[in-house]
């Protein structure tokens, strides 16, 4: 399976991703060439993401993500200012080779007035990704919930995550409740691991003394390689990424758009509501959301028939254990 990871740029050279990352499929649209290597001064966010996501498997090296062996593409779009446009041709690119297209941004947190803004070219790409992408089949766009609901911002307005064509992922901690800063919603349909602000989550960070793991920093793992301290539902959303890898071959999940191929769309039991418990926020909907992981396929669409982003989402379920 092929993720791309729309983010600050990736690390093309640390040990623990290098084997995954396509030679020849990166793209960064803040400096406009094929080098999505991040400017290590500032940029950490898009290593740490593509860790969690692919970090290899049996390497004597570091962590394991949840798709070892899946093909990153590193893709460099929100280090500096981007415009709609942008966004449109990053949600347009290489529809006919990417599965599943992970986008751990979205507005700033703590400005609810930005919320309801998404440009009219983006939702135009990602609207045809979805009809056409994969040979019919429909890319699949995965969001970040948001950050901001202490500082009183509604999921549900958001118009990126909020967009009938992407999967919102919002974050729970390792007690299974949501955490104190992801937003909530009605369009929430399926949440991650994403640490609690004080427990995070294990993953890749910049080489050496650069990114979230310094010689200053207190509390962190030795190997300046890899932090403990990534956590949001930034690290939610890669989780539910690439568990489409472990739920059913790429040419199976339909989204938006008629199954061709041979084969059902696998749907595996969702966790209950009530183990989770249905989360209601005094100023926002009344919001239920299910844990996701890759217990198996136990029942399933038939080919042919219309599956949503939302289908998807209900296609895999994640049982957590703390990543440290």
């Amino acid at each position: 399976v092929v993720v791309a990871v729309f983010d600050t740029g990736v690390d093309l050279t640390h040990p623990d991703l290098v084997d995954n990352i396509s030679a020849n499929n990166n793209y960064d649209w803040n400096g406009v060439d094929t080098d999505p290597s991040p400017d290590v001064t500032v940029d950490f966010h898009g290593t740490s993401v593509a860790g969690l996501a692919a970090a290899r498997d049996n390497n004597t090296t570091g962590v394991v993500g949840v798709a070892p062996r899946a093909t990153l593409y590193g893709l460099r779009l929100i280090a500096l200012p981007e415009t709609d446009q942008d966004d449109a041709d990053a949600m347009a690119w290489k529809n006919d080779i990417i599965q599943i297209k992970n986008n751990s941004w979205g507005p700033a947190d703590g400005y609810p007035s930005y919320l309801g803004y998404a440009g009219s070219l983006w939702e135009n790409a990602v609207a045809d990704g979805t009809a056409a992408g994969r040979g019919g089949l429909g890319t699949i766009y995965v969001f970040a919930a948001g950050n901001g609901k202490s500082y009183g911002d509604q999921g549900s307005k958001d118009a990126f995550a909020g967009n009938v064509n992407v999967i919102p992922v919002s974050a729970i901690t390792n007690q299974g409740v949501s955490t104190y800063y992801s937003e909530g919603g009605a369009h929430i349909v399926t949440c991650a691991p994403g640490g609690d602000g004080t427990t995070g989550i294990v993953t890749t960070d910049l080489a050496g003394n650069n990114g979230y793991n310094t010689n200053t920093t207190t509390g962190e793992l030795g190997n300046r390689d890899y932090t403990k301290k990534f956590d949001g539902t930034s690290a939610a959303a890669p989780l539910v990424s690439v568990l489409g890898a472990h739920v059913a071959p790429p040419q199976l999940l339909a989204v938006g758009a008629q199954a061709q191929q041979v084969g059902p769309v696998l749907i595996a039991d969702v966790v209950e509501r009530a183990d989770l418990g249905l989360l209601r926020d005094q100023q926002r909907d009344l919001v239920g959301v299910e844990l996701l992981s890759d217990g198996g396929p136990v029942r399933g669409t038939q080919r042919g028939q219309r599956a949503t982003p939302q289908d998807v989402a209900h296609a895999i379920q994640f049982d957590h254990e703390e990543i440290e």
